[in-house]
């Protein structure tokens, strides 16, 4: 994951074999990291897409006020 500076800086790994690209446009407390991350990648583990599971991810930040952190950069599907 990556923050929102990093994330501008790294967008050119989306033309490249990287279809997407999860970033924080700021930095969040611990426990909203792990929740995002622990629900993230448990749905990754049972074969969830990337998608779902950063809505997933997503969710998890609401009750903490987190969540306008998180972006989502997908590649382009042309």
């Amino acid at each position: 994951m990556f923050s929102d500076e990093e994330l501008q800086k790294n967008r050119h790994l989306l033309r490249v074999n990287i279809n997407y690209l999860i970033g924080m446009n700021r930095a969040i407390g611990d426990t909203a990291a792990i929740k995002f991350a622990v629900a993230f990648y448990d749905a990754l583990a049972v074969g969830e897409d990337v998608e779902f599971t950063f809505e997933l991810g997503y969710s998890q930040l609401f009750s903490l006020k987190e969540n306008q952190t998180s972006v989502l950069k997908i590649k382009d599907k042309k």
